[in-house]
Protein backbone atom coordinates (compact mmCIF):
# COMPACT_ATOMS: atom_id res chain seq x y z
CA UNK A 1 0.00 0.00 0.00
CA UNK A 2 3.13 2.67 0.66
CA UNK A 3 4.37 1.61 -2.26
CA UNK A 4 1.22 2.31 -4.84
CA UNK A 5 0.74 5.28 -2.77
CA UNK A 6 4.12 6.55 -3.39
CA UNK A 7 4.06 5.66 -6.81
CA UNK A 8 0.85 7.88 -6.96
CA UNK A 9 2.36 10.84 -5.88
CA UNK A 10 5.22 10.96 -7.80
CA UNK A 11 6.19 12.17 -11.06
CA UNK A 12 5.69 9.84 -14.47
CA UNK A 13 7.11 6.60 -13.97
CA UNK A 14 6.44 2.98 -15.14
CA UNK A 15 7.58 -0.04 -12.51
CA UNK A 16 6.73 -3.68 -12.88
CA UNK A 17 7.04 -6.01 -9.95
CA UNK A 18 6.26 -9.72 -9.05
CA UNK A 19 2.64 -10.63 -7.12
CA UNK A 20 4.84 -12.73 -4.35
CA UNK A 21 6.73 -11.83 -1.63
CA UNK A 22 6.82 -8.70 0.08
CA UNK A 23 8.91 -5.50 1.61
CA UNK A 24 9.95 -2.61 0.03
CA UNK A 25 11.75 -0.71 -3.33
CA UNK A 26 12.12 2.48 -4.92
CA UNK A 27 12.20 3.37 -8.78
CA UNK A 28 14.20 6.92 -10.00
CA UNK A 29 11.51 9.07 -11.58
CA UNK A 30 11.74 12.51 -14.32
CA UNK A 31 9.51 15.29 -14.44
CA UNK A 32 8.78 16.26 -18.02
CA UNK A 33 10.65 19.26 -18.96
CA UNK A 34 9.55 22.84 -20.25
CA UNK A 35 9.66 23.67 -23.91
CA UNK A 36 13.05 25.61 -24.40
CA UNK A 37 12.51 28.86 -26.16
CA UNK A 38 12.76 28.20 -30.10
CA UNK A 39 14.33 30.93 -32.61
CA UNK A 40 12.72 31.48 -35.84
CA UNK A 41 13.94 32.81 -39.46
CA UNK A 42 12.22 33.36 -42.43
CA UNK A 43 12.15 33.16 -46.28
CA UNK A 44 9.70 34.27 -48.33
CA UNK A 45 6.71 32.36 -46.54
CA UNK A 46 8.75 29.68 -45.45
CA UNK A 47 9.75 29.54 -41.51
CA UNK A 48 12.50 27.85 -39.81
CA UNK A 49 11.99 26.86 -36.22
CA UNK A 50 14.71 25.69 -33.96
CA UNK A 51 15.17 24.87 -30.18
CA UNK A 52 17.56 23.53 -27.71
CA UNK A 53 17.03 19.99 -26.42
CA UNK A 54 15.45 19.93 -23.16
CA UNK A 55 17.30 17.93 -20.59
CA UNK A 56 15.87 14.77 -19.36
CA UNK A 57 17.21 12.01 -17.03
CA UNK A 58 20.63 13.15 -17.45
CA UNK A 59 20.53 13.34 -21.30
CA UNK A 60 18.35 15.11 -23.40
CA UNK A 61 14.64 13.91 -24.61
CA UNK A 62 15.78 13.08 -27.77
CA UNK A 63 17.92 10.60 -26.89
CA UNK A 64 15.65 8.94 -24.16
CA UNK A 65 13.12 8.53 -27.34
CA UNK A 66 11.17 11.19 -26.79
CA UNK A 67 10.07 13.93 -28.99
CA UNK A 68 8.36 17.40 -29.77
CA UNK A 69 5.44 19.38 -30.89
CA UNK A 70 5.49 22.33 -32.58
CA UNK A 71 2.29 24.74 -32.55
CA UNK A 72 1.36 28.42 -34.26
CA UNK A 73 -0.19 30.82 -33.45
CA UNK A 74 -1.35 34.24 -34.47
CA UNK A 75 -0.07 36.92 -32.26
CA UNK A 76 -1.77 38.08 -29.36
CA UNK A 77 -3.68 34.93 -29.55
CA UNK A 78 -4.06 32.25 -27.69
CA UNK A 79 -5.35 29.53 -29.93
CA UNK A 80 -3.00 27.17 -31.49
CA UNK A 81 -2.81 26.23 -35.07
CA UNK A 82 -1.87 22.75 -36.49
CA UNK A 83 1.64 24.04 -38.52
CA UNK A 84 1.53 22.76 -42.34
CA UNK A 85 3.86 19.84 -43.26
CA UNK A 86 7.53 19.57 -42.60
CA UNK A 87 6.74 21.31 -38.59
CA UNK A 88 3.83 18.73 -37.92
CA UNK A 89 3.83 15.75 -35.85
CA UNK A 90 6.13 15.12 -33.08
CA UNK A 91 9.74 16.05 -34.05
CA UNK A 92 12.49 13.56 -32.70
CA UNK A 93 15.71 12.41 -33.12
CA UNK A 94 18.93 12.88 -31.10
CA UNK A 95 20.69 15.86 -32.57
CA UNK A 96 20.78 19.07 -31.11
CA UNK A 97 19.09 21.69 -31.85
CA UNK A 98 16.37 20.58 -33.53
CA UNK A 99 14.91 22.10 -36.02
CA UNK A 100 11.30 21.91 -38.63
CA UNK A 101 10.88 24.27 -41.36
CA UNK A 102 7.23 25.05 -42.67
CA UNK A 103 6.63 26.11 -45.72
CA UNK A 104 3.29 28.37 -47.13
CA UNK A 105 3.03 30.23 -44.01
CA UNK A 106 -0.20 32.90 -44.35
CA UNK A 107 1.22 36.45 -44.26
CA UNK A 108 1.04 37.23 -40.53
CA UNK A 109 2.38 37.91 -37.75
CA UNK A 110 2.96 34.72 -35.89
CA UNK A 111 4.40 32.83 -32.85
CA UNK A 112 5.88 29.53 -32.30
CA UNK A 113 5.82 27.25 -29.28
CA UNK A 114 7.62 24.14 -28.58
CA UNK A 115 5.69 21.76 -26.37
CA UNK A 116 7.64 18.28 -25.15
CA UNK A 117 6.41 14.57 -25.20
CA UNK A 118 7.58 10.99 -24.47
CA UNK A 119 5.01 8.02 -25.06
CA UNK A 120 2.13 9.61 -23.05
CA UNK A 121 3.76 12.52 -21.27
CA UNK A 122 3.65 15.89 -22.36
CA UNK A 123 5.58 18.58 -20.43
CA UNK A 124 5.40 22.25 -20.77
CA UNK A 125 4.64 24.42 -23.48
CA UNK A 126 8.03 26.54 -23.95
CA UNK A 127 7.41 30.43 -24.58
CA UNK A 128 6.80 32.05 -27.50
CA UNK A 129 9.11 33.16 -30.36
CA UNK A 130 7.58 35.44 -32.46
CA UNK A 131 8.37 35.88 -36.40
CA UNK A 132 6.83 38.21 -39.42
CA UNK A 133 5.58 36.59 -42.47
CA UNK A 134 5.61 40.04 -44.89
CA UNK A 135 4.39 40.29 -48.24
CA UNK A 136 7.29 40.81 -51.07
CA UNK A 137 6.72 44.74 -52.36
CA UNK A 138 5.96 44.51 -56.04
CA UNK A 139 7.34 45.58 -58.84
CA UNK A 140 6.61 48.81 -60.49
CA UNK A 141 6.96 47.93 -64.54
CA UNK A 142 5.54 51.22 -66.34
CA UNK A 143 4.14 54.51 -65.81
CA UNK A 144 3.02 56.45 -69.05
CA UNK A 145 1.41 59.74 -69.57
CA UNK A 146 -1.51 59.18 -71.88
CA UNK A 147 -2.72 61.69 -74.48
CA UNK A 148 -5.73 62.86 -73.76
CA UNK A 149 -8.75 61.43 -75.45
CA UNK A 150 -11.15 63.54 -77.38
CA UNK A 151 -12.41 66.53 -75.49
CA UNK A 152 -10.48 66.09 -72.70
CA UNK A 153 -7.76 68.58 -71.25
CA UNK A 154 -5.63 66.20 -69.18
CA UNK A 155 -4.29 62.57 -70.73
CA UNK A 156 -4.23 59.83 -67.87
CA UNK A 157 -1.30 58.10 -66.61
CA UNK A 158 -1.83 54.32 -67.27
CA UNK A 159 0.15 52.56 -64.60
CA UNK A 160 1.31 48.97 -64.34
CA UNK A 161 3.01 46.54 -61.64
CA UNK A 162 3.94 42.83 -61.00
CA UNK A 163 1.74 40.68 -58.70
CA UNK A 164 2.88 40.20 -55.47
CA UNK A 165 3.02 36.59 -53.94
CA UNK A 166 0.34 36.28 -50.74
CA UNK A 167 -1.23 39.52 -51.87
CA UNK A 168 -4.62 40.13 -52.11
CA UNK A 169 -4.77 43.27 -53.15
CA UNK A 170 -2.41 46.65 -54.19
CA UNK A 171 -2.69 50.81 -52.88
CA UNK A 172 -1.25 53.45 -55.25
CA UNK A 173 0.27 56.05 -53.71
CA UNK A 174 1.04 59.46 -55.35
CA UNK A 175 3.14 62.58 -54.82
CA UNK A 176 3.99 65.51 -56.78
CA UNK A 177 7.55 64.81 -57.42
CA UNK A 178 10.05 65.43 -54.52
CA UNK A 179 7.05 65.77 -51.77
CA UNK A 180 5.88 63.17 -49.43
CA UNK A 181 3.44 60.63 -50.00
CA UNK A 182 0.51 60.15 -48.42
CA UNK A 183 0.13 56.62 -46.83
CA UNK A 184 -2.96 56.89 -45.29
CA UNK A 185 -5.12 57.82 -48.18
CA UNK A 186 -4.29 55.50 -51.29
CA UNK A 187 -5.15 57.16 -55.03
CA UNK A 188 -7.82 54.18 -55.70
CA UNK A 189 -9.08 54.75 -52.32
CA UNK A 190 -10.44 52.87 -49.44
CA UNK A 191 -10.56 49.38 -50.90
CA UNK A 192 -7.28 48.12 -52.35
CA UNK A 193 -7.16 47.14 -56.28
CA UNK A 194 -7.81 43.24 -56.91
CA UNK A 195 -5.59 44.13 -60.47
CA UNK A 196 -2.62 44.76 -61.42
CA UNK A 197 -3.03 48.20 -63.52
CA UNK A 198 -4.40 51.69 -62.80
CA UNK A 199 -5.63 54.79 -64.83
CA UNK A 200 -4.77 57.77 -62.59
CA UNK A 201 -6.89 60.57 -64.18
CA UNK A 202 -6.96 62.79 -61.36
CA UNK A 203 -3.52 64.30 -62.66
CA UNK A 204 -3.34 68.05 -63.61
CA UNK A 205 -1.53 69.09 -66.79
CA UNK A 206 1.71 69.55 -66.95
CA UNK A 207 2.35 68.65 -63.36
CA UNK A 208 4.89 65.59 -62.83
CA UNK A 209 4.03 62.75 -60.30
CA UNK A 210 6.13 59.85 -58.52
CA UNK A 211 4.05 56.37 -58.02
CA UNK A 212 4.97 53.51 -55.44
CA UNK A 213 2.31 50.47 -54.85
CA UNK A 214 2.02 48.65 -52.15
CA UNK A 215 0.60 45.27 -51.59
CA UNK A 216 -1.52 44.16 -48.75
CA UNK A 217 -3.08 40.72 -47.20
CA UNK A 218 -6.24 40.42 -45.61
CA UNK A 219 -4.54 38.38 -42.80
CA UNK A 220 -4.91 37.48 -39.96
CA UNK A 221 -3.36 39.50 -39.10
CA UNK A 222 -3.70 42.18 -41.84
CA UNK A 223 -0.35 42.98 -43.39
CA UNK A 224 1.21 45.10 -46.09
CA UNK A 225 4.55 45.30 -48.19
CA UNK A 226 7.05 47.86 -48.04
CA UNK A 227 7.14 49.92 -50.98
CA UNK A 228 7.73 49.63 -54.30
CA UNK A 229 10.29 50.58 -56.86
CA UNK A 230 8.98 54.62 -57.78
CA UNK A 231 8.36 55.78 -60.97
CA UNK A 232 7.39 59.26 -62.62
CA UNK A 233 5.26 60.45 -65.39
CA UNK A 234 4.10 63.98 -66.42
CA UNK A 235 0.56 64.65 -67.28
Amino acid sequence: VCLLIALACASPVAARWPAVGGGTGTAATADMPTGATPTTSVSGQSVTVSWAQSPFAGSTLGARGGGYEIKRYAEGTTTAITPGPGCSGTNTGSADPRLCVEANVPIGRWQYRVTPIIGSFVGTEGPFSPVAVVIPAPVLNSVTAQNPAAGVTNGPIAISWSAAAGATGYNVFRRVSGGAYDYATPLNGSSPLTGVTYSDTTGIDRITYDYVIRAVAAGPPPGASADSNQLSARV
